[in-house]
């Protein structure tokens, strides 16, 4: 393999590793599909490492005149978005098999990131209104429940879909989010059902927002010894737990009367 085509293996193999990690998958997995790939250079050296916000990609072999190919990948987004995984993971093991030449992966690659994701804006915010409602009558709410819940959803809603326009950060959105789904089911208890059971339409409420798949993505990590990416999605998983427990607490302290 010429040199041109190992330059093209190593820029394939950071931009399948950038989308799998951009979508949330575990570092063991996007370097797997990152190793699969750079071993076709069949170089002495050819490894890939993910570090859930950065990637890593070498490739080095003592006939290579100018010295070894590096790769270097910044993350700054997450997102999770189990298809893109499960394409790319598709595509490039067409790609390994022989089915695919490196400039048909790499453009397919390439559509994957830029194209839109399977579900746009607004289907993704009536899918968490529909999680609010739903989650109150799993957790035995009854019919003022579930219309307190059918509220707090779609204030939810408008929130990710105002959040998602204007791009504000995500602990600020989330303290935001909770601080209002917390704040609306006990004024209603307060000023029109006094028997409604506010606790389960606030817990209802944050189900959607609560990051459990990245603290399983974590978990996982650290199971397979990646602790610099488990901690890494941790520490994430953590701050958004946290950003939502501030949410929360802040609204308690509007309804003791402390801000007002």
């Amino acid at each position: 393999m010429g040199q041109q085509q190992v330059k093209k293996l190593l820029e394939l193999a950071l931009l399948a590793g950038q989308i799998m990690c951009e979508s949330q998958a575990e570092s063991y997995r996007v370097e797997d599909t990152m190793n699969k790939i750079l071993s076709l250079s069949q170089a002495a050296f050819a490894v890939g490492c993910s570090f859930s916000t950065n990637l890593l990609a070498i490739i080095d072999d003592p006939k290579f005149e100018s010295g070894a190919f590096v790769g270097v990948k910044r993350i700054t987004s997450h997102s999770n978005n189990l298809n893109k995984i499960g394409q790319v993971t598709r595509i490039t093991d067409y790609f390994v098999q022989g089915q695919l030449d490196i400039d048909q992966t790499y453009t397919l690659l390439y559509n994957i990131r830029s194209g839109r994701n399977l579900y746009n804006p607004n289907r993704m915010a009536l899918g968490i209104w529909g999680m609010t409602f739903c989650f109150t009558f799993l957790f035995d709410g009854g019919p003022f429940e579930g219309l307190t819940a059918a509220i707090n959803g779609l204030v939810l809603a408008l929130l990710f879909l105002g959040s998602n326009r204007f791009n504000f950060g995500t602990f600020f959105t989330n303290v935001i989010q909770a601080s209002v789904v917390t704040l609306l089911p006990h004024l209603f208890q307060m000023y029109l059902w006094p028997d409604l059971a506010s606790g389960t339409v606030v817990i209802a409420s944050l189900m959607p927002l609560v990051p459990g798949t990245p603290f399983t993505t974590a978990v996982r990590d650290l199971f397979h010894e990646d602790f610099i990416a488990g901690s890494s999605r941790l520490v994430e998983a953590l701050l958004t737990a946290g950003s939502l427990a501030l949410g929360s607490i802040i609204a308690f302290l509007i309804l003791e009367g402390v801000f007002i």
